[in-house]
């Protein structure tokens, strides 16, 4: 399915990680506390099934959406190619990257962006009137729109940008999510102990509930420390799972 994401033409890239997983797993437990609610209001229980393939196709529902009722799909465009270019990816001078997504593609919002970056020329070109001659014109004034950044402080750029209620975001990397002050209000992380006496940072669960410690209770397991348990509930003997260790069978 990376197909559907990628750039025309560009060569499929590596996946780093499954995120399959995580999603399956939301939807999982929606579909179970969904069907617990159904058996309170009507006493009968019900059979809930999803899978990893199901979980995919409906997170890239818009992209399958359009596939079935057009007969194609909206590809992942370069940068400079953007049909909508004040809706991308602009490098300050310090060489950090913006991401601007303003609410609509009225003359306004672009004024605003353009003023932003002390580019207010690039309001005023008739090129760029409207959303549509933006389009047609959009990698002159994506190059444009680059200049204006480029010469802009990051620093700058945000206030400016915050200042005239045009919607935006840092680009970050994981370091500097994890220093970041909304992320540690929105409960992005949590402590864990380790089998060790340490405690380690690590992401927290993507739902939190009033007056309740989501927070893990007990140390990350070392590898292998329950093996035998799960082996003699599974009904394996222990001269059986004695004589797997042996073998390397088991850790």
């Amino acid at each position: 399915m990376a197909d559907l994401i990628r750039s025309e033409g560009a060569e499929p890239f590596s996946l780093r990680q499954g995120s399959g997983d995580h999603t399956c797993a939301l939807t999982t437990a929606l579909g179970i506390v969904t069907a617990l609610l159904a058996r309170e209001r009507s006493g009968e229980g019900r059979l809930v099934e999803t899978s990893l393939l199901r979980s995919a196709v409906y997170g890239l529902g818009a992209d399958f959406a359009n596939q079935v009722r057009m007969g194609t799909v909206t590809r992942t465009q370069p940068r400079a190619a953007a049909t909508n270019p004040i809706n991308n990816f602009f490098q300050t001078r310090e060489g950090r990257w913006i991401f601007v997504m303003p609410r609509s593609r009225s003359p306004s919002d672009f004024a605003r962006i353009c003023k932003a970056v002390g580019a207010d020329h690039l309001a005023a070109n008739p090129r760029f009137e409207t959303p549509e001659a933006r389009a047609e014109h959009s990698p002159v004034l994506i190059a444009a729109l680059d200049l204006a950044f480029a010469a802009t402080p990051f620093e700058a750029a945000a206030a400016a940008l915050t200042a005239s209620d045009i919607v935006w975001s840092p680009v970050q990397t994981p370091l500097d999510v994890l220093a970041d002050p909304q992320a540690e209000a929105a409960g992005c992380f949590t402590e864990v102990s380790d089998s060790v006496g340490g405690v380690f940072r690590a992401p927290n669960t993507p739902v939190g509930f009033d007056g309740d410690d989501a927070t893990p209770k007990r140390p990350v397991a070392r590898h292998g420390q329950h093996t035998d348990e799960l082996l003699i509930e599974l009904g394996y003997p222990r001269e059986v799972i004695a004589a797997m260790r042996a073998q390397d069978v088991v850790d």
